[in-house]
């Protein structure tokens, strides 16, 4: 049957975001998570696009794996030394038992004609290029790819193989080596990049969560403070101005306050694109640095699936996670985790992402537990420092909706009659 909204909402972010990684150049993605809604949608969405790449290259990866097998059985049915790698590549005429021109074990049962499966010309894979080996891959493929020409006698370089050689550019794997992916869950782990930047404003409840949907998903996450950027720069205000702003709960003023909270919310898009472009220096091994696990000591887990010495070839896309009803009411700091290189929920509203997050709390491949704890939350920036009691913290907790003077399901409402209706403050309805 048809999808249901969530999924269909998740199905295309997919596809523009792997169209998006493959034409970038970038090694994965980086997402500041908060432990919230908006950013578990984000991260989500990311984790579904390697469930849905690695759904797409599975039958070329089964395919690679039984002709790597047949490989293997014919090379030691057959007697001598095996032959030399760059002898296959040349294309130099070769065989067991001096068969005809043509790629190692593609030449038929002995010496067959042409050696080439279905006649093929001088042995090449489906009319490949000459000598090429089993697992060279079509029209000149590097060695170690598979054939991978689509559907089963369907002609080679369709979507799927495609997709697969992208995957391949994008890891700097090749299909078949150690280390490459073989689940959607492997995929998170090489191109998925999240971080909880703590601050002295943040609860250990958002911290959890944070921790768990990572670790879940499978993205190298990492837990980092920002209290000593945020002092650092307000050391430089105060020696430049003569002092510095305090919260209006520590008898500052309502724009001092807002001041804080804007410097907390910009230091973590500055570390964001910072920790973009070190960690894969720091997963190549380049940079020493913690590597406690998820929800542990601050720092970043830059382990990839069983243990191997992995790193993205280029810098990480920061992802946004700033959605539509909090961008038009104008209730977000300007560059902050609401700014960045993209951003797949930039057109969803608060509903369209409580959506997608309930679809990927229950629903295959990600069915994620942890979210239905996210839905629960009531949506906070954290960003005031808590106070003293418990019933002064309840009464001065900070929550979106009551800052904003509204529900977002009355913001949402606003916004579909001014996007869809074309309703504007001036209109009287009628």
């Amino acid at each position: 049957g048809a999808p249901e909204e969530g999924e269909e909402l998740a199905l295309a972010a997919s596809l523009w975001l792997w169209d998006y990684l493959r034409r970038s150049g970038a090694g994965g993605f980086f997402v500041a998570l908060s432990g919230g809604a908006d950013s578990a949608c984000v991260l989500l969405l990311l984790a579904f696009t390697c469930h849905r790449v690695m759904q797409t290259v599975g039958p070329l990866l089964q395919q690679l794996q039984q002709q790597q097998q047949q490989q293997q059985q014919q090379q030691q049915q057959t007697p001598g030394p095996p032959p030399q790698q760059n002898a296959l590549q040349k294309g130099a005429p070769r065989g067991p038992q001096g068969g005809p021109q043509g790629g190692p074990l593609l030449e038929g049962p002995q010496g067959g004609p042409q050696g080439g499966p279905q006649g093929g010309p001088q042995g090449g894979p489906q009319g490949g290029p000459q000598g090429g080996p089993l697992l060279e891959g079509p029209q000149g493929g590097p060695p170690g790819g598979p054939l991978l020409e689509g559907p089963p006698g369907g002609p080679p370089g369709g979507p799927c193989w495609s997709v697969l050689r992208d995957l391949e550019r994008v890891l700097g794997l090749k299909a078949g080596a150690p280390g490459f992916p073989k689940s959607g869950k492997d995929l998170c782990s090489l191109l998925l990049h999240s971080c909880y930047m703590s601050s002295s404003c943040s609860s250990s409840k958002s911290r959890e969560l944070s921790s768990k949907l990572a670790r879940e998903l499978g993205s190298c996450h990492g837990i980092v403070g920002i209290d000593p950027a945020v002092a650092a720069c307000l050391q430089t205000a105060a020696a430049a101005l003569g002092g510095a702003p305090r919260f209006a709960a520590q008898g500052g003023t309502l724009q001092e306050d807002l001041v804080l909270q804007n410097l907390q919310a910009r230091t973590r898009m500055l570390l964001s694109y910072l920790f973009a472009q070190l960690l894969p220096i720091a997963r190549q091994g380049g940079a020493e640095g913690p590597r406690g696990p998820p929800g542990g000591p601050l720092g970043f887990d830059l382990g990839a699936p069983g243990g191997a010495p992995w790193g993205p070839r280029g810098p990480l896309l920061v992802v946004a996670t700033g959605n539509a009803d909090e961008t038009v009411f104008g209730y977000y700091t300007k560059y902050d985790c609401s700014s960045g290189d993209i951003n797949p929920i930039g057109t969803l509203n608060k509903k369209n992402v409580r959506k997608v997050l309930q679809w990927a709390a229950e629903k295959e491949p990600l069915k994620c537990g942890v979210v239905r704890e996210i839905l629960l939350q009531q949506p906070s920036a954290e960003l005031r420092p808590p106070t003293a009691t418990a019933a002064a913290a309840a009464a001065a907790a900070q929550t979106d909706e009551a800052e904003m003077g509204l529900s977002y399901d009355e913001l949402s409402l606003f916004n579909f009659l001014r996007f869809n209706l074309r309703w504007d403050s001036g209109d009287s309805g009628g």
